[in-house]
């Protein structure tokens, strides 16, 4: 595995030491969101780049910082305390992300601290952005061997605390297995769901938000009469509240693929801190406003954002 853990250093040395802006956050209120950004990757090719972003002339310089100021103004419109992104090529696109936040007038609304992480032959990871404190960064590997099979890449989940003052929670970032393949991939998302299961455990009636792409609707996981998702960890059972609205409504989603919508992005939460006014965003140049279905990124046309729409809660302690 690799990671990254970067303490965004903002005007040199001018903010260390400098209190957070707690105003956009309505004093306890802490905004999170969480985005699969889609296929994010920079013009410096490593050889884990798909095949669309390969020699093509529509793919270079320009295009990436399009791309990149078009994310810094979804992001700076959503105005989430911590932002969490899925399908992040590298620590270079973290850096460069960051940098168009550098230049803000209002300092105290950037982002200071982010981490960033994937699996060592993984073609993009995750990316946490804050304007809180985070540590103990942890990468969790998913073991799959079952004798038959060559050990697939599977993507990590991503551990890191968010500090508030005196209060936190342990944030876990998944993007489990697409759908995509002639299994559907469901053997290995069963792994991931065991992975996060024992994370949730060990770490022991902790405030704990899992979020992320789960390629996996509410309704493909084991839910509670109550609403709560049930994950397993070798034989035991572990629950987490779900964040949810109209999910499942066929209008509704927070995927569109082929004309129908899924809703495979979420939030699930335990522990004593509270979590409020989750929504789906749709308020934005990246979806159409009507049918909010998301404006995919297209590489030949260097326009749109992503193929997912992002979803966000508040959490109060």
């Amino acid at each position: 595995m690799k990671a990254l853990f970067v303490l965004l250093f903002l005007l040199a040395l001018m903010t260390i030491g400098c209190s957070l802006d707690r105003s956009n956050v309505g004093g306890k209120k802490i905004k999170v969101t969480t985005w699969n950004v889609q296929t994010f990757f920079d013009c410096v090719e490593d050889g884990c780049e798909y095949d669309d972003f390969v020699h093509n002339k529509n793919w270079n310089q320009n295009a990436y910082r399009a791309r990149l100021e078009r994310l810094a103004f979804a992001m700076k419109k959503m105005n989430a305390d911590v932002f969490v992104l899925e399908e992040i090529e590298n620590e270079r696109v973290v850096y460069d992300i960051s940098s168009f936040f550098v230049s803000d007038w209002n300092y105290k609304r950037r982002y200071r601290y982010a981490c960033f992480a994937k699996s060592k032959d993984g073609a993009t990871g995750c990316a946490v952005f804050s304007r809180f404190p985070l540590e103990q960064l942890s990468v969790h590997g998913v073991y799959v061997n079952d004798g038959k099979m060559k050990m697939p890449s599977v993507r990590p989940v991503m551990q890191v605390k968010v500090l508030d003052g005196s209060n936190s929670f342990m944030l876990l970032v998944n993007h489990w297995k697409s759908k995509k393949g002639t299994d559907d991939g469901s053997f290995l998302r069963e792994k991931q769901e065991m992975s996060l299961g024992c994370l949730v455990s060990a770490l022991n009636n902790q405030n704990v938000l899992a979020c992320g792409d789960f390629n996996r609707s509410a309704q493909e996981f084991t839910m509670t009469a109550d609403g709560c998702v049930e994950l397993h960890c070798f034989g035991k059972k572990l629950y987490m509240n779900e964040c949810s609205t109209s999910y499942g409504a066929e209008d509704s989603g927070t995927y569109f693929f082929r004309g129908e919508w899924s809703a495979i992005d979420h939030i699930f939460y335990c522990g004593t801190m509270k979590v409020s006014c989750f929504n789906i965003e749709t308020e934005g140049e990246w979806c159409d406003l009507d049918t909010h279905v998301p404006y995919g990124y297209k590489v030949w046309t260097g326009m749109g954002y992503s193929d997912h729409l992002p979803v966000s809660c508040c959490i109060e302690f």
